[in-house]
């Protein structure tokens, strides 16, 4: 005789993989409320050849070559300029600490930031993190 309140494979699955999916689909809207949005669209590590930091301010420069350093230098920037949901304003401005990507095709992706925005793509975007990301590159290079 079968008992009625068993639960069969099927609800079981059914259960745990609602439960799974309820949960990434909460974590994919609280995360950019928590940690900001990234930016989107530049080149990915192994495809830039080089990149040249300029401080504006000061009128210093620095240029990577170096695949390791590439590699370090754009984790910082895609981990660092992350920015608050719907802060995203059109704006010719640009910030005085600039980035300037040249990936192996001779593209040339610039970005630039001040303490408090990033400016990317003609927009301006207000950092999740103020002064972390400029501080962080002027220690590293401008030292």
């Amino acid at each position: 005789m079968l008992k009625k309140d068993r639960v069969t494979i099927l609800e079981l699955l059914i259960r745990i993989f609602g439960a799974m999916a309820f949960i990434f689909i909460v974590s994919c809207i609280i995360f950019p409320f928590a940690k900001g949005v990234p930016i989107i669209g530049l080149p990915k590590a192994e495809n830039i050849a080089k990149i040249e930091i300029t401080d504006t301010v000061t009128q210093t420069s620095v240029t990577i070559t170096d695949s390791e350093e590439i590699w370090y230098t754009k984790q910082l920037t895609d981990g660092m300029l992350m920015y608050i949901v719907n802060s995203s304003e059109n704006s010719d401005d640009i910030g005085y600490l600039v980035l300037k990507f040249e990936d192996k095709n001779g593209k040339i992706f610039e970005i630039s930031a001040t303490e408090t925005e990033v400016f990317w793509k003609g927009k301006s975007r207000h950092l999740k993190k103020e002064n972390l990301f400029v501080d962080v590159m002027k220690n590293l290079y401008f030292k």
